[in-house]
């Protein structure tokens, strides 16, 4: 069984019946749908009733979408194999879950990491290589996103989650799904990638600056899945790499402070 944790506030009304839609469509049929709402409870409710698939609806009170992801992960079904975390604004091509299937069936890994297309466009939502990989690396875990991302159940069963003060209503906007990826390699775990579409997506236009709260979370993600010192050696790296932090000026002194005041354990 295929398990999609589906976090989602509730704002995206048509986005979220879309994703219901492509999933009644699909061949492969053993999946289950968990909808994480933290806000408009009443609104998703009445999309999930209108599904004609397995589908639970979780309610919380208090927005993150770590939270609400680790939250999903409580109520994964029995006979859960394999699981993922699409976006409410994600939708499925008709072989996308049975695509899916056949690759865990067909791959060791823990870990899968497919392409995500935008059928819209007609664009790959970003660049991807053409070959597959077997085991990807540390360099190339920073590159991936969590709706291209497949995980055994394994995964979960080993008290890998996600860190809660990263990621959008967390302390940290960003950075999420890298150090839930950093926690899998740690674990001893693999990560592969296969060159094939499994979800689409809008591709996201292009932004020529990071936000300061986004360049903010930099360093306490790469204290977070390293150590300080590493940390400071890959924020310098990455500074130097992005000159739009010298529109910051001084205040890029406080990316410092923040990656060495931040303690790994959560409080």
């Amino acid at each position: 069984m295929i398990s999609l944790i589906v976090a989602t506030v509730g704002n995206k009304t048509d986005e979220l019946r879309r994703l219901f839609e492509s999933l009644e469509r699909q061949r492969f049929t053993d999946y289950e749908v968990i909808v994480v709402s933290q806000d408009n409870h009443d609104v998703v409710g009445g999309i999930v009733s209108e599904f004609r698939g397995t589908a639970l609806q979780v309610r919380l009170n208090r927005r993150g979408l770590a939270y609400a992801r680790n939250e999903g992960i409580r109520y994964l079904s029995q006979r859960s194999g394999i699981v993922s975390f699409p976006d409410d604004d994600c939708w499925f091509p008709e072989d996308g879950l049975s695509i899916i299937a056949e690759s865990f069936n067909q791959n060791p890994s823990e870990v899968l990491s497919f392409r995500i297309y935008d059928p819209l466009t007609n664009n790959f939502y970003k660049g991807y290589p053409e070959r597959p990989d077997g085991n990807l690396s540390w360099t190339q875990i920073f590159k991936k996103c969590s709706i291209e991302l497949f995980f055994r159940l394994d995964v979960v069963k080993k008290g890998i989650r996600f860190d809660e003060r990263f990621g959008l209503g967390g302390n940290y906007p960003s950075g999420e799904e890298n150090i839930f990826l950093a926690d899998v390699k740690h674990a001893g775990m693999t990560i592969s990638y296969l060159p094939v579409t499994v979800i689409h997506h809008l591709k996201p236009q292009r932004k020529s600056r990071l936000s300061f709260a986004q360049l903010m979370s930099k360093g306490p993600m790469f204290n977070r899945m390293f150590n300080k010192g590493t940390a400071l050696i890959l924020l310098t790296a990455f500074i130097i790499k992005k000159r739009s932090f010298a529109e910051h000026g001084w205040a890029v002194f406080n990316l410092y402070r923040e990656t060495l005041k931040f303690n790994k354990k959560a409080d």
